[in-house]
């Protein structure tokens, strides 16, 4: 359902349109809808930073504006159990004018939660992505895409707040204020959700480089590709929501039919469950096998170095050490972000730490650290790229 009806409907007037249609209502179907999704939403995302600060122990600036996403979402959801009792899923004429007033001031209430929801994910998601960079070039377009959604979305609060003055007629059509045209304002409206569309599409696909360089287990392929997605599934929800702008009438039976705003919520909704999925991996081990994923050839000879042998994925940031009781036992990763070297140089570097312990027949210190990057000046003339590797390894047997 969209709002494209034709034919004017007059508030607190039912003989305006088909007595039959008093029976009919969109309210469960709407409700039940936002509801299960913003459950959904809800608790991935508080799954997400429960995980970074209990498991992960690194609450980063990204679950700041993820958590503010979701109170975003929450806030309008409530918005829709307010509406629930002012005529959502009423025909409109059957509605009466003071409820159609407090229906349409909560309606535009949650047009403008929703777009900061939309705007504080997409910074979160680019944060996030920031800790998979491994090159200025990446960085520029990530900080790019934040700067360019912070911009865009103040331009739809303007957008939205400018339309009618005072700004009670953006929902109270009947009461003489002045607005700009209305074809105008659906313009700025789908101006605001393409460059939605094209931010959700590229945040989308700026991951898929570095995933598809990762030797991962097929479980985790799987888990990763279905985030990806959700994510696309946000792009699709963004063009229902193009067409419903399209076939916006300000005199359409809004209060019944799944409008701009509820499309809007189920976009805010989907994003937060593909943004936030991947942030479980503490909590989907079990699961996903991700404490032994990543499938590199050790250093130096495999047969020599059976008893103590490393695996390293440099976009994962992983490193792991081994033993011949690896079946037994039980891996702790710290996982650190690939950083740029400060030096000047313009190098990456990665770090990591493992450490594990095995089953009574070895204890207890093994330190490692890896850096990758351009070795310059120091494998001769040639500037070669290289790895230097330091490994300290003490192995005790009772």
């Amino acid at each position: 359902m969209s709002s494209s009806s034709s034919t004017p409907t007059v508030p607190g007037n039912g003989s305006a349109i088909d007595p039959s249609l008093r029976g009919e209502s969109s309210l469960a179907l709407q409700l039940g809808v936002t509801t299960a999704l913003h459950i959904t939403a809800l608790l991935i995302s508080s799954l997400r930073i429960y995980s970074r600060i209990f498991l992960v122990k690194s609450f980063g600036w990204d679950d700041g504006f993820m958590s503010g996403a979701t109170l975003s979402a929450f806030v309008s959801w409530v918005l829709f159990i307010y509406e629930s009792q002012h005529g959502l899923g009423v025909h409109k004429a059957f509605v009466s004018a003071d409820d159609l007033w407090k229906f349409g001031a909560a309606s535009f209430s949650q047009t403008i939660i929703n777009l900061l929801g939309l705007g504080l994910l997409k910074i979160s998601l680019g944060l996030s992505l920031l800790r998979l960079s491994r090159g200025r070039v990446y960085k520029w377009i990530i900080w790019g895409s934040i700067a360019f959604v912070t911009v865009y979305t103040i331009f739809a609060f303007l957008t939205l707040f400018l339309y009618c003055k005072p700004l009670s007629g953006f929902w109270d059509i009947m009461g003489g204020a002045k607005c700009y045209s209305i074809d105008l304002f659906i313009n700025f409206g789908l101006v605001n959700t393409a460059f939605s569309i094209f931010t959700d599409i590229l945040l989308a696909s700026l991951p898929i480089p570095i995933i598809w360089q990762l030797q991962l287990k097929t479980k985790i392929r799987v888990y990763l590709i279905i985030m990806l997605a959700l994510g696309w599934g946000a792009v699709a929800i963004g063009v229902v929501k193009a067409i419903n702008q399209i076939k916006f009438d300000p005199f359409g039976d809004s209060t019944y039919d799944i409008s701009v705003p509820t499309w809007a919520f189920i976009q805010l909704q989907i994003s937060i469950i593909a943004a936030s999925a991947p942030q479980l991996k503490k909590l989907m081990r079990p699961l996903l096998g991700l404490t032994n994923s990543y499938h590199s050839a050790p250093y130096g000879n495999p047969t020599r170095n059976r008893r103590n042998t490393t695996r390293h994925s440099v976009a994962g940031r992983y490193m792991r050490q081994g033993s011949q009781a690896d079946k037994m036992d039980g891996f702790e990763l710290d996982e650190r972000p690939i950083v740029l070297i400060g030096d000047g140089s313009d190098r990456l570097g990665t770090h990591a730490i493992a450490s594990s312990r095995l089953d009574k027949t070895t204890t207890q210190r093994s330190s490692s650290s890896d850096s990758i990057f351009g070795l310059e000046g120091t494998l001769g003339d040639h500037g070669s790229k290289g790895i230097m590797r330091t490994t300290e390894v003490v192995i005790s047997t009772a």
